[in-house]
């Protein structure tokens, strides 16, 4: 009788096991809605580029498994197919502190921002050079800290404005719920103006007399987040990227699985920029990054959570492991500074999922 009450008990585990897989493979496949990415010339990948979260390299990598890429650094809501229905459309967060020293790194070094601060220096003689000495960080951040700060006041150099851009980006444009054009000063016309270069750039780069201010609307921010049928992490790109082909093309592709020798390879388009680092500064220059930016650091966690959800979804799945052991220690050190960042990673470390609430649905983040 013993013999026989553990093999209905194996059974059963076995069962349960099957089901949890079928609902993580559901999860993990279902979400991805039909008519988007899929490998047709007239299709394309609706890829909504946060400036500085790896979007560059993510678009060329796409394009070279054969997807067309729909990306611009534009306002989510400035687009209609997103304001309709969100369209298989995708987007990559960043932790704060490494997103914004990224933007002054592309402002002080890149061909694009030196080309756009030399010619706002040539427009506007009487304003101070853009800050790239030893001490130019700093001088940077100080400058859009300055609780006196507007835009005629101020201006940005015509290149990034580093005020809570991620949520700046889910909440701007002219389609926004009405929360979000609640809050925008808008002075009529559209968040479009011409910079030093005859270019247009969007509320996403600067915060001008109108549009989205330095302090977006966190909820409309998150609900927009929900909007996404898949969103994925600069600190875990490899991984977001296995997630993205899983889901596109049904498989996990070679590279994505630890067990694997195959190291995977990955593009990446340094633009010009010299090899940096947060451990370079001290923690008062850090914090003023924190201040400016309290706001996407709570987007970030909820997007932490739901990526860090979705790729335990995927391992279940495909039953391999695609987060790496030591990723999770790289990732708990890189998100460290973000309040509420470490209590969503240990919740989704493998030796404490078991003990984790059962994860939410797709749908719960619509």
């Amino acid at each position: 009788m013993s013999m026989l009450r553990a093999i209905v008990a194996a059974v059963a585990v076995a069962v349960a096991g099957a089901g949890e897989v079928r609902e993580a493979c559901g999860r993990v496949l279902d979400a991805w809605r039909a008519g988007g990415c899929v490998q047709r010339k007239a299709s394309k990948c609706r890829f909504i580029h946060v400036p500085k979260t790896g979007g560059s390299s993510l678009a060329e990598e796409l394009k070279h498994l054969g997807y067309s890429v729909y990306s611009g650094e534009k306002c989510y809501w400035d687009d209609p197919g997103n304001a309709r229905n969100g369209s298989n459309a995708l987007t990559f967060l960043r932790a704060p502190r490494a997103h914004v020293l990224s933007q002054y790194m592309e402002c002080a070094y890149s061909h694009f921002g030196r080309k756009h601060t030399e010619a706002f220096a040539r427009l506007a003689p009487g304003f101070a050079p853009f800050p790239n000495g030893s001490d130019g960080f700093a001088v940077w951040l100080d400058h859009f800290a300055d609780a006196a700060w507007t835009w005629d006041g101020g201006g940005d150099w015509d290149c990034y404005n580093p005020s809570n851009m991620m949520a700046r980006a889910l909440t701007c444009g002219d389609g926004a719920p009405a929360a979000a054009r609640g809050a925008r000063r808008r002075l009529g016309g559209d968040e479009w103006t011409r910079n030093s270069l005859g270019a247009s750039r969007s509320n996403v780069h600067h915060v001008r007399r109108r549009g989205v201010g330095p302090n977006p609307d966190l909820a409309v921010a998150e609900s927009t987040l929900g909007r996404f049928d898949m969103v994925g992490l600069t600190e875990l790109y490899h991984e977001s990227l296995c997630l993205l082909r899983f889901r596109l093309e049904g498989a996990l592709p070679d590279g994505c699985d630890c067990a694997s020798a195959e190291a995977a390879e990955h593009a990446h388009d340094d633009k010009g920029v010299p090899r940096h680092s947060l451990d370079d500064f001290a923690d008062g220059v850090l914090g003023v990054v924190d201040a400016l930016t309290a706001v996407d650091a709570e987007l970030y966690v909820r997007g932490l959570d739901r990526v860090l959800r979705d790729l335990a979804d995927l391992e279940r799945c495909a039953r391999r492991t695609v987060v790496c052991p030591a990723r999770w220690a790289d990732l708990a050190r890189e998100t460290a500074a973000v309040p509420g960042a470490r209590a969503v990673v240990d919740r989704w470390r493998p030796t404490s999922r078991a003990r984790a609430v059962k994860a939410p649905r797709a749908g719960d983040y619509r």
